[in-house]
């Protein structure tokens, strides 16, 4: 007598299969960043955002990324940032699995971003999330940046000049869309500058269009972004 699996089983089978060829891993986020920033319009004017970034991990893929949304729970306002309005790099920390997310355009109606408590919900495209809590208690204002992000002669260069305010310089590549490429680490304090040469970094970022002077005060609670400089 030969057995012959009845279609019953095949189902079974085939739900089986499908399950554990799902995502499965639920994804972790580490290296929270949050900070108020001080942002220069094109118009020259200056306003306050929230830069929120983290580094999200997926064992699945960094593509299973899909939303976050951040509430400010005294006033019960919220945030949802889609992946379509969510910036994506890599820095030099990052492996196949793990990518940086975020935005620096999370902006209050009243153009100061409130204090309070606020909780993040970080979700994958199968649904997974991950929450995380974090309060901003300290005032701020809107602080000028005393160093100048200027691109001469097929050399980029950034001058730093008796800045108190901020102690740490990036150079933010962007892509045509203005969107972020990579983050570059920049070795300066006051009262010095630094150069090198725009073909460098269109060789190892092709894609980029724009260079960003960015700022970060001693304990990274404070940003600044000055105006996006175009290159060719």
């Amino acid at each position: 007598m030969v057995y012959k699996p009845s279609m019953k089983y095949y189902l079974h089978f085939l739900c089986l299969f499908f399950f554990f060829s799902c995502s499965v891993n639920t994804p972790s986020v580490s290296s929270l960043s949050y900070k108020r920033i001080t942002v220069e319009l094109d118009n020259g004017q200056r306003t306050e955002r929230l830069s929120l970034f983290l580094r999200f991990r997926d064992e699945d893929g960094s593509n299973e990324y899909e939303s976050m949304t951040l509430t400010q729970k005294n006033m019960q306002l919220y945030w949802h940032i889609t992946r379509n309005l969510t910036s994506f790099f890599k820095t030099d920390y990052d492996d196949k699995y793990s990518l940086l997310v975020g935005t620096n355009k999370i902006a209050h109606p009243q153009g100061k971003i409130p204090l309070g408590d606020y909780e993040l919900q970080v979700s994958d495209m199968q649904g997974n999330r991950v929450v995380r809590l974090f309060s901003i208690n300290d005032e701020s204002k809107l602080s000028p940046l005393d160093a100048k992000l200027t691109i001469e002669n097929g050399k980029w260069r950034v001058q730093v000049y008796d800045e108190k305010n901020y102690n740490y310089f990036y150079l933010l590549l962007l892509g045509a869309d203005r969107q972020p490429v990579f983050l570059k680490t920049l070795s300066i304090t006051e009262n010095t500058a630094i150069e090198e040469p725009i073909e460098t970094l269109k060789k190892d970022w092709p894609d980029a269009r724009y260079l960003q002077l960015c700022a970060e005060n001693a304990v990274r609670t404070k940003g600044y972004l000055a105006r996006p400089i175009e290159f060719k």
